[in-house]
């Protein structure tokens, strides 16, 4: 079970009601599974729920207000993540804010009367404060809904000083969760109920909370390339990198914007200095270590024109393996079960039209 700080704040300005505070209420106490459907970027993965307990604060409009969950904190109040909302009337979708600035320019008295004019926040502290939740997850999660975006900008009334002082005080006590990461906490602008009903932000609002708990989720590509006796090439990761002496099938990490056969093609470029073709992929499986989700994909490769000698820079040796051999070397975790579906159907299937 994850524990959520969700915060909103009480009515101001004269108004009788404030979403954001009611949306904390509606939230206060439950404790309940969020469906969080597919990945976004890896079709046909199973389906992903969390068990999230919800604790839900509604903050005054002033100084006190901006410093409670802060104050908190230092008092040793732990969470998995915090999620502080704001009412912010001209917008029409929910907001992540990327962070918050130190300065306070009210346009308008708090509600104990307080106007500060162009003034720090904080004296000492950094002219930014980023959120740390993990934004670039958050939007690639939301990047097909209308209702979601990011926002590079969270004002200077007491949202703005809300959010600074949480990230604030997070950063300098250094607060980590249970996968060891920054504490994650992000300000979220929501709009008025006529923009996006109650119940609908409501919802909205449960994603992100539950997202915010979710291990990273890293998407990785594996070139398998057969030579024409059907073997496969592996190599051995080099001693000063990470798990070093194991051996793995040549790829990395799929960067934004990149599809995944592009993706092999560069990283077998930088690792083994030769050029290949991604033919197909063979299989996508997942793999769970205690701090993130790795999504493999392993690719079929043939050579651009003959291999000559590769060029190797984060591994120390490679060897081709034949169906005898695979079981000779050390794989890494997420490379075994291919290997042994590998094992089972024989490398020379692998040149079968699909």
């Amino acid at each position: 079970m994850r524990r959520v700080l969700v915060t909103g704040f009480e009515p101001f300005e004269g108004n009788e009601h404030n979403i954001s505070g009611e949306i904390a209420q509606h939230l206060d106490g439950a404790s309940e599974t969020v469906e969080l459907g597919e990945p976004p970027v890896q079709q046909g993965a199973e389906s992903r729920s969390i068990e999230v307990e919800w604790e839900c604060r509604v903050l005054s409009v002033d100084e006190a207000g901006s410093r409670e969950v802060a104050d908190l904190l230092v008092d040793g109040e732990r969470w998995d993540a915090i999620l502080q909302l704001g009412f912010a009337e001209r917008r029409r979708r929910l907001c992540l804010e990327s962070g918050a600035v130190n300065e306070a320019n009210f346009r308008i008295p708090d509600n104990s009367g307080r106007q500060p004019s162009e003034s720090f926040i904080d004296e000492d502290g950094l002219p930014l404060q980023l959120t740390t939740a993990p934004l670039k997850m958050l939007l690639a999660e939301f990047s097909s809904d209308a209702d979601v975006r990011r926002s590079d900008d969270a004002g200077r009334f007491v949202c703005n000083e809300t959010c600074y002082r949480t990230l604030r005080t997070i950063d300098s006590l250094d607060r980590r969760d249970r996968l060891g990461r920054p504490l994650p906490a992000i300000f979220v602008h929501v709009p008025p109920a006529e923009q996006i009903p109650f119940e609908r932000q409501v919802e909205l609002v449960r994603r992100v909370g539950a997202l915010l708990t979710q291990r990273p989720r890293l998407r990785v590509v594996a070139g398998i390339i057969l030579a024409d006796d059907d073997r496969v090439l592996a190599a051995r990761r080099a001693p000063d990198e990470a798990m070093p002496g194991n051996w793995e099938f040549p790829g990395g990490k799929v960067e934004p914007g990149e599809s995944e056969a592009e993706a092999v093609e560069r990283e077998i470029g930088e690792e083994l200095g030769v050029e290949v073709r991604p033919i197909r992929c063979l299989e996508r499986l997942e793999h769970g270590y205690p701090s993130m989700v790795v999504e493999l994909s392993f690719w079929l490769c043939e050579p651009v024109g003959a291999l000559g000698e590769l060029s190797l820079t984060v591994h120390d040796q490679a060897r081709w393996l034949g169906n005898e051999d695979l079981t000779s070397v050390e794989w890494l975790e997420p490379d075994i079960d291919f290997i042994r579906m590998l094992q089972s159907d024989g490398l020379s299937n692998l040149r079968r039209p699909v």
